[in-house]
């Protein structure tokens, strides 16, 4: 969001606030904020001004509410492929259904998640995946062996 807005919310907010707790009859910039004589309404301008204040204040600095990273295995593309690439099948779905969402993963690399793109040819698998908004490496896994996938860190 734009830093106008951010910076809007929080004039709104402290004015409602200050409309809330004094009831109104000042000025501010010029202008004379009226006075609020019902209870219910200045309790109300209060909770507003107090909730403007604070969605405006995370807008701005981002830092009333601690923003938690996922730090969750995202799948991109996975294939399981002879090593010049020239013949593949795709390992998407069948990787993205073992480890899509967890923090830590053990992938095999076998003929389970695609078929055999190339008998009597040994084969890699290559997972391209994140944790959270960390990059996009690519696991490389040699038929037959195990590695692990671990965005725990």
């Amino acid at each position: 969001m734009e830093l106008g807005a951010s910076l809007f919310l929080i004039a709104c907010g402290v004015i409602l606030l200050c409309a809330g707790l004094l009831g109104g009859g000042f000025k501010i910039v010029g202008y004379k904020v009226p006075r609020i004589l019902s209870k219910i309404l200045r309790i109300v301008a209060s909770i507003l001004g107090v909730v403007f204040l604070v969605i405006g204040l995370q807008l701005e600095c981002n830092c009333l509410i601690p923003s938690q990273e996922s730090k969750e295995i995202s799948i991109d593309r996975a294939v399981f492929q002879i090593p010049d690439a020239t013949v593949y099948c795709n390992a998407t779905s069948s990787i993205k259904s073992l480890c899509e969402g967890k923090l830590s993963c053990s992938i095999v690399s076998d003929l389970t998640h695609c078929g055999d793109p190339r008998r009597g040819t040994r084969k890699i698998l290559k997972v391209t995946y994140s944790c959270g908004s960390r990059g996009m490496p690519i696991l490389a896994v040699h038929e037959g062996l195990t590695e692990t996938i671990d965005c725990s860190d």
